[in-house]
């Protein structure tokens, strides 16, 4: 098998599921901020503690207040449509895995592995019908793009003094996408698709502070600067077109041509993120915690000649969000009084290298409940919002995530015995 055909097989997977938005198909797509259904619930970008009281799973800068070690991970399911139709796509997606492993109550290190950009997308056109000579021909497009950035990551934490610390986390992002453009007549598939490969590195560094303490009132304000190390370079394989002639997406020798020619390109910098955001949370000491959060987010890369299929990605983003966590006690003797409740609002303004706007309001709603002596928690999340654009598609969104984080008793035990 060639190199090429494995990339084909490789990618292939990504195409099983087509429920996500017209906006990924910009670029490398929309980015995630958050990780983990504890903070999704409260629609935050993961920097003011969602997870316990004094803890996010997405900051290292506040894993010196956990209790345990944990094992971190969370799935989605996502439904997608545009504003004026009745139909909807869905998808889901694993969201990755952590382990989490708090030192001394002083310091904490984490591993991790999770998707941070997801390109998969899907458009169609309207059925044409007209006819050629004694024969009617049945006609339409497709417009697929799949797969996206993923990255590992290692992060650790460690105090300035007793008011304050600081978190460094590492990403090496590696990843492929696929875009192919299709044309179907009278069930007969015609397409061009393109590969890429991608890899590349950036760096995170947190940091939180307390500002205020008194007995009725905490105040604490976190803050996360993120700069590329390596920009996203790659290769492009681009498919000459062909007929798909047993409709398996992969030029085979069933298809026209039998040998379909390749052609590759090296693409570099074609993705430098970059970020700086800042989180205020306010403890009213009766287990309820009000915050806002607050994002900007550039791409300054040198170069945008990696294909996708719009030739347009983002440039920047803001986001400002305000959300309200009650957090469960975890020993209280009722079960409902064990359960975290959260909510949020938010909004994100997208501008695009070809001037395009688009506009991104969401809320979320979730809960938290603990199931054991060693933490162990379960965390659901709802989030329903619009994407607009004056020039371009309006969607609604939908999405519901499930969260589960074991705590590591043996660890404990372990630790008991010296």
């Amino acid at each position: 098998m060639s190199i090429h055909k494995l990339i084909l097989s490789f990618t292939l997977f990504i195409f099983i599921s087509n429920g996500q938005s017209v906006y990924n198909s910009h670029g490398l797509g929309i980015m995630k901020s958050s990780f983990f259904s504890s903070s999704d619930g409260a629609g935050s970008i993961g920097l003011v503690p969602t997870f316990t009281p004094k803890v996010s799973l997405n900051n290292p800068s506040t894993w010196s207040n956990l209790n345990f070690s944990y094992v971190n991970t969370s799935y989605f399911a996502h439904s997608v449509k545009f504003k004026d139709a009745s139909n909807s796509s869905f998808s889901s997606q694993f969201s990755g895995i952590q382990f989490l492993i708090p030192i001394r109550k002083k310091y904490g290190v984490a591993f991790s592995v999770k998707p941070t950009n997801n390109h998969n997308s899907y458009i169609s056109t309207d059925t044409s019908r007209f006819q050629m000579f004694d024969e009617y021909l049945e006609t339409f497009k497709e417009f697929r793009s799949g797969g996206g950035l993923m990255a590992s990551n290692f992060a650790f934490s460690a105090p300035i003094n007793s008011q304050m610390n600081v978190g460094v986390s590492y990403y090496y992002f590696f990843g492929s996408s696929r875009n192919e453009k299709s044309v179907i007549l009278n069930s007969t598939y015609y397409r061009s698709l393109n590969i890429n490969t991608y890899k590349g590195s950036k760096y995170d560094i947190y940091f939180s502070g307390k500002m205020f303490d008194s007995n009725n009132l905490s105040i604490n304000i976190y803050s996360k600067i993120g700069k590329s190390l390596d920009p996203i370079s790659g290769y492009s394989y681009n498919f000459d077109f062909f007929e798909d002639t047993d409709n398996n997406y992969v030029p085979s020798s069933n298809d026209f041509p039998l040998d379909t020619d390749v052609d590759t390109v090296r693409f570099e910098s074609a993705y430098t993120p970059n970020d700086f955001s800042l989180g205020l949370n306010i403890d009213l000491k009766n287990s309820v915690n009000v915050f806002s959060e607050f994002e900007l987010w550039s791409d300054n890369a040198k170069s945008s000649d990696f294909f996708s299929l719009n030739n347009d990605q983002i440039q920047s983003k803001s986001h400002l969000g305000f959300g309200l966590v009650k957090f469960g006690n975890r020993e209280a003797r009722d079960w409902q009084d064990k359960i975290t409740m959260r909510m949020g609002v938010y909004r994100k303004n997208y501008s695009y290298l070809s001037s395009k706007k688009l506009i991104e309001n969401g809320m979320s709603l979730g809960f938290g409940i603990k199931f054991s002596s060693t933490g162990n928690q379960l965390d659901v999340s709802y989030k329903r919002g619009t994407r607009s654009s004056e020039d371009y598609f309006n969607e609604i969104f939908n999405e519901i995530t499930f969260g589960i984080s074991i705590g590591d008793v043996w660890f404990l035990r372990r630790r008991a015995k010296q």
